[in-house]
C-alpha cells in the first residue's frame, strides 16, 4: 500500500473514531414527554384469578388487565389534576362480560396520604377507582387497589409509578 493511501485511510479512521466519541459523549439519557407538567406515569398489569371462584369455568385462557396513565397536576404544587389513560382488559369463560374491552379517556386524580387515586376509570366491569402509592417505584398486589370488582377478580397485580 502506498504511503499516501495509508495516510488517507488512517485519517478517515481517526475522523470516524472522533465522531463516534463525540456522539457518545453528547448523547443524553433516554426520556419521554407525556405532556407539559406530567409528573407521574402509572402502568399496571394483572391476570385473572381462577374463574371457578367467581362462577366461571376453568377451561379457557382467563384474561387480564393492562393500564397506562399520565398524571398532570392542575398547578405546580397541586395534589390533584388530570389523567389521560389507556386501559384494556379481557375475560374469558366468565358469566358477564365475556371478551375483550379497550377504554381510553381523561379523568381526574387526587394525591393524599401517600396514595394517588385515579377516579372513574372505564373498564369492562364498569367504572373503577384505582389507587397506587405516590412514590416512584414498582409495586405488587397488596399495594395497588383496582376497585372492588377488579381487585377480587385479578391476581399477580404489578404496578410501576414512574416520572
Amino acid at each position: 500500500m502506498k504511503l499516501g493511501r495509508l495516510v488517507r485511510v488512517a485519517a478517515a479512521c481517526a475522523t470516524l473514531s472522533a465522531t463516534a466519541g463525540i456522539m457518545a459523549l453528547t448523547q443524553g439519557t433516554a426520556s419521554a414527554s407525556y405532556g407539559l407538567g406530567t409528573i407521574y406515569q402509572v402502568e399496571i398489569s394483572a391476570n385473572v384469578n381462577n374463574l371457578s371462584t367467581f362462577g366461571g369455568t376453568t377451561n379457557g385462557s382467563g384474561g387480564g388487565l393492562w393500564f397506562w396513565a399520565a398524571l398532570t397536576p392542575s398547578a405546580p404544587s397541586a395534589t390533584s389534576g388530570t389523567v389521560d389513560y389507556q386501559e384494556s382488559d379481557c375475560v374469558h369463560n366468565f358469566a358477564v362480560p365475556n371478551g375483550d374491552s379497550h377504554n381510553s379517556g381523561t379523568t381526574t386524580y387526587t394525591e393524599s396520604q401517600g396514595l394517588l387515586t385515579i377516579k372513574s376509570v372505564s373498564t369492562g366491569l364498569g367504572p373503577q377507582q384505582i389507587s397506587v402509592p405516590d412514590t416512584y417505584g414498582h409495586y405488587n398486589a397488596g399495594q395497588v387497589n383496582l376497585g372492588a370488582s377488579l381487585t377480587a377478580l385479578l391476581t399477580n397485580i404489578q404496578a410501576q409509578v414512574a416520572p
